[in-house]
């Protein structure tokens, strides 16, 4: 395969019907193991076992629940209009968001 028919980068995420003045804790949640393909975007913050994240093969399908991201504080309507960097994964995997006010 030469090419692929998804987006690089991914599209962005952005969320909907959050006070704009508001700020909100987005956090990555991984249910069961790493997905695989996985690259975190930058604002995902430092993985809780980083030799376990770096050590994963691109097509790695092994248990790491242990693993955990920070994730960031924005502004509501910054994730309104513009967003947060989405991760690379593999097709058949998906990362859940977790979206906590803070003020």
């Amino acid at each position: 395969m030469l090419d692929t028919v998804h987006p690089d980068p991914p599209a962005r995420l952005r969320l909907r019907d959050l006070d704009p003045e508001r700020r909100y804790r987005v956090t990555p949640v991984l249910l069961g193991t790493l997905p695989s393909g996985l690259i975190a975007p930058a604002w995902w913050g430092e993985a809780s076992d980083a030799a376990a994240h770096a050590a994963q093969e691109y097509w790695d399908h092994a248990p790491r629940v242990d693993v955990t991201f920070p994730g960031a504080v924005f502004r509501g309507q910054v994730l309104h209009t513009v967003g947060v960097a989405s991760p690379r994964v593999h097709p058949d995997q998906v990362v859940l968001y977790r979206v906590d006010a803070l003020d």
